[in-house]
């Protein structure tokens, strides 16, 4: 399994002090694409168009009906519902990873319902982060290397450029003093988890279950986390909770009931 180092082990602190051009080129980047967002493009990112699907996993149905959003550029959106209420499904299905029986998946203005398989994966590892139940780390790698690993897999960068990409998401998500770090805590793992489904740039992440996987004293600091995705890296995030969750401020809180919108609510 190919393995993945910089030269330097050091891991920066982040803007502060920061020597490395990339990284200040990189953070001048979404700096502008997300005031861009905010103050000027409000196309939706993602749009669902009457859109229905039914699945079956693990002996559990879960449906859609008719179900019509449009996900805003640079946004914080929460998928709300109890168990079984469709909101994971309709997370997938914004995701690119369900196709819908019936309905339309518009993704930054294309529609997605024709494209081929490899088209659609394409589409999924250059413009989706995802942050599941599961962080899925791989447990010979270091923090550094998880989070490094898709810019040279998927993006294909430089070292120089995935160095800067993963120090600057590293110091980010609170990890600085863990980048070498092997075996972590479960919540410290669903940071490197959303450090690495941000590396390469995309332009939303979805984020499954967030009051599931993480322990309720961890809730507050990770979903502050989300909230300043958008502001720092101009990426939509849209997340995927239970009920308990309350509302935030900042936030778009949809929620899902049998299948159906049952309201829709910005803070």
């Amino acid at each position: 399994m190919r393995r993945f180092f910089f030269g330097s082990p050091a891991i920066s602190s982040g803007a502060d002090g920061d020597t490395d051009p990339l990284a200040s080129v990189r953070r001048l980047h979404c700096a502008v694409r997300a005031a861009f967002h905010h103050g000027v493009n409000r196309d939706p990112l993602i749009e669902l168009r009457a859109v229905s699907c039914r699945r079956t996993g693990a002996g559990v149905e879960s449906c859609v009906a008719d179900v019509s959003l449009a996900i805003s550029p640079a946004s914080v959106t929460v998928l709300a519902g109890a168990d079984g209420c469709g909101k994971n499904l309709i997370l997938e299905l914004m995701g690119l990873i369900e196709v819908p029986d019936s309905g339309e998946i518009v993704f930054d203005g294309d529609g997605t319902n024709e494209l081929t398989e490899d088209s659609r994966a394409e589409l999924r590892s250059n413009r989706c982060g995802y942050v599941f139940d599961s962080p899925f780390l791989l447990s010979s790698f270091s923090v550094l290397e998880n989070v490094a690993m898709p810019a040279f897999k998927i993006s294909q960068v430089g070292p120089q450029a995935a160095q800067a990409r993963t120090e600057d998401l590293i110091a980010f998500t609170g990890l600085s003093e863990f980048a070498n770090a092997k075996n972590l805590p479960p919540a410290l793992q669903h940071r490197v988890a959303l450090a690495r489904a941000l590396v390469n740039d995309p332009a939303v992440v979805f984020v499954q279950n967030l009051d599931g996987f993480l322990e309720p004293q961890d809730v507050p600091a990770f979903r502050r986390l989300l909230h300043g995705v958008p502001a720092r890296y101009g990426v939509a995030v849209v997340v995927s909770a239970g009920t308990g969750l309350p509302h935030a401020a900042g936030e778009r809180r949809i929620e899902i009931a049998h299948g159906r919108v049952l309201d829709d609510i910005l803070a």
